[in-house]
Formats: structure tokens, sequence, C-alpha cells
């Protein structure tokens, strides 16, 4: 089995589009999916979300969080879902994936129990204009049939991401891999803060690079990120959305 870690926060609309793509997954009951999420946060609310989607047969766990400095930090959000993990693999992905219905089923084949680092793979990634055009022509939650068929017919991004270990695929062994029980030293999480005043406001992950760093040195045997073949990079694809970085604020719009 495998679990899925994202974190959602406004992202709601683009995490339907992602339970629906779990919803035609080939081994569907194979999937847990942990949905981390600040309490009563967006419209539809992700309380809503969660169970719309439970009520279709989807496995999910609700990683609530009530203390808002806490959720702001991608890296202790993803030190809880690690902790709590109770299946062989862990994905920690990001709540604006949409999968082929076999994605999940050739993933599974595909890799090593007994490999110590990460898995990671690439995406293909819509404009944001076809994301926003596909995404706000539905009500939330609901059903969208064939989410990955629609969109492997959208325009693309003229680059597909390369796989670099990036937040939005890095996928362990949870027994095998030396993760030490969390994904960051909660002590010295570098993500930036959303509400900051400074210079580095905005949401920017950079734990996702600690967590490899700090893989890599308690690494047993084979410390080399192992990227999947470039199938993979062609059946997961993101749904693009305006970013904080581009603003030079955190946003806090609907997405």
């Amino acid at each position: 089995m495998i679990t899925i870690a994202i974190q959602c926060y406004n992202f709601q609309r683009r995490l339907c589009w992602m339970l629906n793509s779990f919803l035609q997954q080939t081994i569907k009951d194979e999937l847990i999916v942990d949905v981390g999420y600040y309490k009563e946060n967006g419209n539809p609310s992700t309380e809503s979300v969660i169970s719309f989607f439970r009520e279709q047969g989807l496995t999910i766990k609700d990683t609530c969080f009530e203390d808002f400095d806490e959720f702001k930090k991608r890296g202790l959000v993803r030190n809880r879902q690690l902790k709590e993990c109770a299946t062989e693999w862990l994905l920690f992905s990001d709540s604006d994936m949409v999968y082929s219905s076999i994605y999940f089923e050739r993933l599974l084949d595909a890799i090593d129990p007994a490999f110590q680092y990460i898995y990671t793979t690439g995406r293909m990634s819509t404009t944001k204009e076809v994301a926003n055009d596909v995404i706000f022509k539905h009500s939330y939650p609901s059903i969208i049939d064939n989410p990955f068929g629609i969109l492997e017919n959208v325009q693309m991004e003229k680059k597909r991401h390369r796989s670099v270990g990036a937040g939005f695929s890095q996928l362990i062994n949870y027994k095998s891999c030396n993760h030490l029980g969390f994904y960051v030293d909660p002590e010295g999480c570098a993500d930036w803060s959303w509400d900051s005043k400074g210079k580095r406001k905005g949401q920017r992950a950079r734990s996702d690079v600690q967590f490899r760093k700090h893989i890599k040195r308690n690494a047993q045997g084979d410390y080399s990120l192992k990227k999947l073949d470039d199938w993979f990079n062609k059946n997961q694809i993101h749904l693009n959305h305006a970013r904080d970085k581009e603003l030079g604020y955190h946003l806090e719009a609907q997405r």
C-alpha cells in the first residue's frame, strides 16, 4: 500500500481534480490519501471535500491543524504525516496533481523496497490560463469524469519539468529509508513564513531540500536520487497556478 501525503490550503478545487484521479486508479483500494489542512479553510472547505470523496470510496486520513504557525510551514505538516504513516510506501506530493488511471499500479511495480533513498519523477504542467479555465467550469466538491483524459488534450507549458526530487514527487519506503522519524528537524525548518513582513515572505518550502540532505547523510547504501522513467513524467499533470514568489507576497485566493 502507499500513502500520498499532501498539504491543502486554498487549493480545494484542484484537490478535487486530484481526488477524482485517485477514484479512477486501477488499485484505488491500495491508496491512502493523507490530507494535511488548516481547519475551516477554503471554498469549498477541505472538510467538505474529504467527506464527499470518502463517500465515493476513497480512504482519506484527515490531518487537521489548529495552529496556523505550525501549519504554514510545509515541512512541519510533513513531519506529522511521516510520523503517522501506516503503509510501506509514502509519497510526498502536492494537492494540484492529476494522475493517469494506471499510474500507481505501474509505480508500485517499478520500485524496490530495499532502496534507501528517494524515488522521484518529473511532471507535465498545464498553462495557468488553461488550468483555471477547466477548473472554474465546475462546482465543488463533485465527480469529474476522466480528469486525466481532459488534461491530456489541453495546452501544456513548453517545458516538461525534469526529475529533481522536488516536493511534488518524493517517494520513500517507510522502513528502509533512514528518515530518522521526521521530514525536517522542527528546530531548523527553513520554510518561509507566509505572513512574514521581511524579505522572506510567501510560500517557499526549503524543507524539501533539507529532507533530501538529511536522508543522504544517514543512508547506509545507495543514496543517489533514483529517477523513474519518462512514462511517469508524462502521466502526472500539474494544474498550474499563480505563485507567491511571482507576486512577492502570500496569495490567499482560492485555487
